[in-house]
């Protein structure tokens, strides 16, 4: 088990001084002002489009209804309908136990319920 462990540290150290041996590059004199240019410029360009978008007055109200509309018909689409039917105490407790095959003959049913 030792051993194991003696050859992984030995792997990490011979990998890690690989990597201090690699010289570094130096980048150009002007890359981090091209840079922070590039990203300056993909920001400009994304806050105008958003600011244009959603800057517009009627289209905020609009979207609001859209939402409230597809809230509403959700609702109406995934509701249970209501049911008049009501089942006694002892219509459950048959229907369970038939379910359950928990007993077989209406007899025993009624012996339950005396």
């Amino acid at each position: 088990m030792t051993d194991k462990k003696d050859r992984i540290t030995r792997e990490i150290d011979r990998t890690l001084g690989c990597l201090e041996e690699i010289d570094t590059i130096d980048p150009s004199p002007f890359f981090y002002s091209r840079l922070a240019a590039r990203l300056e410029s993909n920001a400009s360009i994304e806050n105008t489009f958003s600011a244009r978008f959603f800057s517009i007055s009627a289209l905020k109200p609009a979207l609001i209804g859209c939402l409230i509309i597809i809230n509403i018909c959700t609702a109406a689409l995934l509701s249970p309908g209501t049911s008049t039917k009501t089942i006694s105490r002892e219509e459950s407790l048959t229907t369970l136990a038939e379910e359950f095959q928990l007993i077989q003959t209406n007899n025993q049913i009624k012996e339950l319920f005396e």
